[in-house]
């Protein structure tokens, strides 16, 4: 169980996003489903008088679970909707343990059995966690059905809710691992999806979804933009073959991790012997310094010729009044173009007419 327990707080801590829009999708429906629940024997009460003892009882747990609801979309219940999932279930433990030790002392427990299966179900979390919060309420009943209901139904209910704390655990923890193996599975397609299998670098296409969502995000947008181009890898590729240049290119996706842990940058694999990067927080002057500092880095890759180079464009972002990343990306390709022409190994600053 603790081999168990470290792979599901690894998993969580993987694909800690889909765990928190999991746990805070099931917050709303408890809520949501345990009002109309509780709505059942209310309305009941009109009918019956056998409901009127315990209607302030009811009255006041969807008082409660409605101001829950309300308060879910807050950022406490937002960020850690476990933490209301928990105040949820504990207010139905209490429901269903006060419903069998006080309103029916004379019955087993029936409801309550039902609980201890579906809380390890609808709550991810760390399983200590949730097989901890099990036993206490197993606990508290156990006393509670001795107590009032005495000896002989305190061992019934003892044993049957024993039996269900059980299965709770084990049923929870299929439940749980199954989801979380499922939301690992996805981040990794996704993952695979938007890297490139040779530099480790985010491809092309994660390139364009990023521009995307930064149109409407100018609190995040980059300074400026580069476009790297190898230079004579053409020729690199066709004398020593494909497999010399696909290790140049690991060689510079290693590289280029290297920089992003160092700099606010962020490089792509544009295809090819082509390369995008992103830069963040820096003026004119600090993008130059960037870009030799990435073309006298790059002079240190060693392959069979020697040195390898690269021509780099660069566009200062700030320049353009209106963001068009088409337009800015263009600009510099056609900046590394001109550092092609000029020599190659060197770096063009793109200034917009």
């Amino acid at each position: 169980m603790f081999t168990y327990n470290n792979k599901i707080k690894e998993l969580i801590r993987n694909n800690i996003k889909d765990v928190k829009d999991a746990n805070h999708y099931m917050l709303y429906w408890l809520l949501l489903i345990v009002c109309i629940l509780l709505s059942i024997p209310v309305l009941a009460s009109l009918l019956s008088v056998g409901y009127n003892t315990i209607l302030p009882f009811y009255l006041s747990l969807i008082f409660i679970y409605l101001i829950m609801f309300i308060m879910h979309g807050l950022n406490k219940f937002r960020n850690h909707p476990e933490i209301g999932l928990y105040i949820g279930f504990t207010f139905i433990f209490l429901f269903t343990i006060y419903s069998s030790v006080i309103i029916s002392p004379e019955y087993r427990a029936t409801v309550l059995l039902g609980t201890f299966c579906i809380v390890p179900i609808c709550i991810i979390d760390r399983y200590d966690r949730i097989i901890a919060f099990n036993t206490f309420f197993f606990i508290l009943h156990t006393v509670l059905s001795f107590y009032y209901k005495g000896y002989r139904i305190g061992i019934d209910d003892t044993v049957n809710c024993l039996c269900y704390l059980i299965l709770s655990i084990f049923l929870g923890l299929v439940v749980t691992l199954t989801k979380l193996r499922a939301y690992d599975t996805k981040r990794k397609f996704e993952i695979e999806k938007e890297t490139d299998f040779l530099t480790g670098l985010k491809n092309r296409r994660k390139m364009f979804s990023l521009l995307d969502g930064l149109k409407n995000d100018a609190l995040h947008r980059p300074t400026g933009i580069m476009m790297i181009d190898i230079d004579n890898f053409k020729q690199y590729n066709d004398q020593y073959g494909h497999a010399a240049g696909d290790n140049m290119l690991t060689m510079f996706g290693t590289l280029f991790k290297t920089l992003e842990e160092e700099y606010p940058v962020q490089f792509f694999r544009y295809g090819g012997e082509e390369f995008s990067a992103f830069i963040w927080d820096s003026h004119e002057e600090k993008l130059i310094e960037l870009a030799e500092v990435i073309r006298s880095r790059v002079e240190q890759i060693s392959c069979r010729e020697g040195n390898t180079t690269v021509s780099i464009g660069l566009v200062d972002c700030l320049k353009y009044n209106k963001v068009d990343y088409d337009k800015i990306l263009s600009a510099a390709d056609l900046a590394a173009y001109s550092a092609k022409n000029n020599g190659r190994n060197s770096v063009v600053f793109y200034n917009p007419k």
